[in-house]
């Protein structure tokens, strides 16, 4: 039975360890994820430098100042809405990582736990061998002791003192 309860033990730690598996690479994959809107920020900063810079050359030219004004609107306006939409990603993947960390926790009690428990049977395991020994040893003794007193016991005697030996 202890042996079944081993069984189980190893085979739920396997499945807990495929578990932590799969949490570590969805964090990675988040990790990645973080990596591209990190780029895509510095981007945006160098679209940000780059509109300055070109605002102030366009001091005095209120044609040029307008055109410009306009095609870097449009494109402020689109890497905000990229901003936004990114900025969205990034919430919703530090959320699932929140929540990849939780599952990692979970999963890393659950293989203490189990680990204890393994540890709690092997030792009452090596305790029943180590008591199983004992019995065996005592039981040899018997039997060389009930050997010697075959001519003075009865042969129903020796079955009874076997049986019960067999008992314990």
């Amino acid at each position: 039975d202890l042996v079944e309860k081993v069984g189980d033990l190893s085979d739920e730690n396997a499945k807990l360890a495929m578990k932590c598996q799969r949490l570590e690479e969805n964090e990675a994959q988040h990790k990645e994820e973080l990596a591209q809107l990190e780029c895509v920020k510095e981007e945006c900063e160098v679209l940000h430098q780059s509109m300055e810079e070109a605002m102030e050359m366009a001091t005095g030219m209120s044609d040029g100042m307008a055109k410009m004004v306009k095609n870097h609107k449009s494109s402020v306006q689109d890497y905000q809405r990229r901003m936004v939409e990114l900025n969205a990603k990034l919430l919703s993947a530090n959320l699932a990582q929140k929540r990849t960390d939780a599952k990692l926790e979970e999963a890393n009690a659950q293989l203490i736990k189990a680990a204890v428990v393994q540890k709690q049977t092997e030792v009452k395991l090596e305790a029943l061998r180590e008591e199983g020994e004992v019995l065996r040893t005592q039981f040899r003794e018997a039997e060389k002791f009930y050997e010697g007193e075959k001519g003075k016991k009865s042969r129903t005697t020796r079955q009874k003192i076997k049986n019960f030996a067999s008992r314990k």
